[in-house]
């Protein structure tokens, strides 16, 4: 049985270059968040009743007292996620990073949200992940009886990164049903004309006559719906064992 269990741990290792990816990425979306806008349309400091402290003071833009100061070491601390440098110190730090501007900023999505819980949910994954960079091949020893629990600890945490991201793609696919907007085609011109989520003015030349299109409108929304949905199917969708050769 131990043989067998081993044997199906070395076939499905977790720290590969795709999991790396989806670090990146996720650190990328924030990056360009923070990059692309400044501080008082994130954090709306014209506001002097908010407070950027949450309430157990861990967030950077609390800490430091500063909010610039605060920006500019969330992207220092992006910039080693996204390269992928350290996976066992930056996956802390990833979550750190997620935490503070969920905490402090004012204007969020519900990703923003959703890359805080992950982020949270990568850290067993990123502290059993011994390689310098995200994109090397892992350097196992599936002798070692450590290895089957860091294995065992990863591949829990990606089981539960599965279900929160299914479940979260089927209520949001599952509750655009209801809203007319969603089922009559039309969502997608409002969101895009969203004072704060839409397209920046300049665009109005390209992407105007595009959301005035109904057929593209109705293809676009319901495009959506239908995505979502496959989406959450993944959680049920076998995929090929990993064969990664052990160094």
């Amino acid at each position: 049985m131990f043989i067998k269990i081993t044997s199906w741990l070395e076939r499905n290792v977790i720290w590969t270059n795709t999991y790396g990816l989806a670090r990146s990425l996720l650190g990328l979306g924030t990056f360009s968040t923070l990059i692309l806008n400044s501080t008082d349309v994130l954090f709306k400091t014209t506001y002097e009743s908010i407070s950027f402290c949450d309430p157990l003071g861990l967030s950077l833009y609390c800490i430091f007292d500063n909010l610039l100061v605060g920006k500019l070491i969330s992207i220092a601390f992006l910039i080693l996620i996204i390269s992928g440098w350290r996976p066992v110190i930056t996956g802390i730090l990833h979550w750190w990073v997620m935490y503070s501007f969920t905490n402090s900023a004012v204007v969020l999505d519900g990703g923003d949200h959703i890359a805080s819980i992950i982020t949270l949910l990568l850290v067993p994954i990123t502290l059993t992940d011994n390689r310098k960079w995200h994109w090397n091949k892992p350097k196992l020893k599936p002798t070692n009886t450590w290895f089957g629990v860091k294995s065992l600890i990863g591949l829990s945490s990606v089981l539960v990164i599965k279900i929160q991201v299914s479940i979260i793609y089927l209520n949001s696919a599952a509750a655009k049903l209801s809203v007319r907007e969603w089922t009559d085609g039309t969502a997608i011109y409002y969101w895009f004309k969203h004072p704060v989520f839409g397209y920046p003015n300049w665009l109005d030349a390209i992407l105007e006559p595009l959301i005035l299109n109904g057929t593209i409108l109705f293809i676009i929304s319901w495009g959506t719906i239908i995505f979502e949905f496959i989406l959450f199917s993944g959680l049920f969708v076998s995929s090929p064992e990993n064969r990664t050769v052990l160094n």
